[in-house]
């Protein structure tokens, strides 16, 4: 089993012919055709913006989920947020691969409750979909109402919660940053708590695994909930800094070798994320993996199940 989020091949812009990469402003993944610089020339094409429009969904409000594992009779539950511009049925593959590797334990991955294309800006959204022509947008979903035009991952996502000239502006984006987040856990946490009503499980029988995006609301779902959850994965996200915190799980962060050589962005933020949490004394572990990229494959699979198993204390089968 391997799970990609964002391939790492991209071609070539079909109009000026530079390889399509994070260093020359494209999003740097399989999908794109154009370089940004390419895009936003077509997307200021007044007539394209006449005639091509970008299409506005209305937001799904119910929070849509789906489950997988032991439905019948689980001990423990298992919360797997996907990453930005994707949906919860990306995260099942992983969800029925750790819960091969943790009996009679509930898996649930839930759509992000806003469609992708309602939270960019207009003029983004253009651009996005001038370079990714092919992409499943209707399906692309995002954890925020609202995104900043550069916010295309974690790392970006959380650079533009902590810009400030001054210490106290900081402080007061990271405050705002982390309270952004309010409706959004608040929501995650109705599902959780009536799932384990439904199935008679206790309050700190919860385990959370989150990948990019994903793995910051986890990091935030960890500090908030109350009772503590057993344990949170925080895999290719990035927390810039904690003003409220109620909770102190374990945490285990992931990062691969290869994505934290070639972007920037991680190579910052996955240290930093651990100097934040252990600063708020919440235990940390950390783990990258030998070459791998923006992924989750095996290895990853066999660390994080290590983990829940431990902070879950459910016996090893196999």
């Amino acid at each position: 089993m391997a799970e990609r989020e964002t391939a790492e091949s991209p071609g070539q812009c079909a109009q000026c012919g530079v390889t399509l990469s994070s260093q020359n402003g494209a999003l740097g993944t399989a999908r794109d055709t154009l370089c940004r610089r390419c895009a936003w020339q077509k997307a200021a094409d007044p007539d394209y913006r006449k005639n091509s429009e970008a299409k506005r969904i209305t937001i799904a409000e119910p929070m849509t989920f789906h489950l997988d594992g032991d439905t019948d009779s689980p001990t423990q539950l298992l919360l797997l947020l996907h990453g930005l511009g994707t949906n919860g049925e990306n995260m099942r593959p992983v969800a029925r691969s750790l819960a091969q590797r943790l009996p009679r334990t509930l898996c649930v991955s839930p759509d992000a409750p806003w469609l992708m294309l309602d939270a960019m800006p207009q003029d983004d959204v253009m651009i996005s979909r001038i370079m990714q022509p092919d992409r499943d947008w209707e399906s692309s979903r995002s954890w925020l109402p609202a995104l900043h035009p550069t916010a295309r991952n974690a790392s970006a996502l959380t650079a533009q919660a902590g810009a400030s000239s001054s210490a106290s502006g900081k402080s007061d984006n990271l405050t705002s940053f982390q309270h952004s987040f309010d409706p959004l856990l608040s929501a995650l946490e109705r599902l959780v708590n009536s799932l384990q009503a439904e199935h008679g499980l206790p309050t700190g029988a919860l385990a959370v695994y989150g990948f990019s995006v994903g793995a910051t609301v986890a990091a935030y779902f960890g500090v908030r909930r109350e009772p503590a959850c057993a344990g949170v994965v925080c895999h290719s996200g990035a927390v810039p800094g904690l003003t409220s915190v109620a909770s102190r799980p374990p945490m285990l962060l992931i990062a691969g070798s290869r994505e934290l050589g070639f972007f920037k962005p991680l190579r910052k933020s996955y240290p930093a994320t651990a100097k934040v949490l252990r600063a708020a004394s919440v235990p940390v572990e950390q783990y990258v993996g030998d070459g791998l990229g923006h992924d989750i494959n095996n290895e990853v699979v066999e660390r994080v199940a290590s983990f829940f198993r431990r902070v879950l204390d459910v016996p090893y089968e196999g």
